[in-house]
């Protein structure tokens, strides 16, 4: 399961490479370095999700389908 400071790998939007991301505490964010804080819209959406579960990010007026590949 995703939690604190899990790395996740993800398919976003059906793209064929993968994103990782490290899922930190707010001081330690950094997207450049691919650290997401635990408090964003996209991290509370992964927590306690499995390999092979998927979430609706809502972006404006769209959203975009995340699919976690893998978690460290």
């Amino acid at each position: 399961k995703v939690h604190f400071g899990s790395i996740v790998k993800l398919e976003i939007g059906g793209e064929k490479k993968l994103q990782e991301f490290q899922i930190v505490g707010v001081d330690e964010a950094d997207l450049k370095k691919g650290k997401i804080a635990f408090t964003s819209p996209i991290a509370r959406l992964l927590m306690n999700k499995t390999i092979g579960e998927s979430v609706n990010l809502k972006l404006g007026k769209g959203e975009r389908m995340i699919k976690i590949m893998d978690i460290e």
